[in-house]
């Protein structure tokens, strides 16, 4: 979650030999992540998702899930 420029996510790929599944609102910030992909050779090991968290996740089951979410200050927050 909060992939942004795909560092987390794409270096976990790399070093576990796992697939991950990496998902940003941003679509500029999916971009980035998957040139950085291409950079690293993790061509088969990762997939990019563009979603509000997991709302375009579908039904899936993770065995971890990360977050790198952006801070937002506490005047921002909005609660219904």
């Amino acid at each position: 979650m909060g992939t942004g420029s795909g560092a987390i996510g794409l270096i976990l790929a790399k070093t576990t030999q796992k697939h991950v599944v990496c998902a940003d609102i941003s679509l500029d910030a999916l971009q980035v992540a998957q040139q950085k992909q291409k950079n690293l050779g993790v061509l088969d090991q990762a997939h990019f998702v563009c979603s509000d968290l997991f709302s375009g996740i579908g039904d899936v089951r993770f065995d971890l899930i990360l977050a790198n979410l952006p801070y937002i200050a506490s005047e921002e927050w909005t609660v219904s």
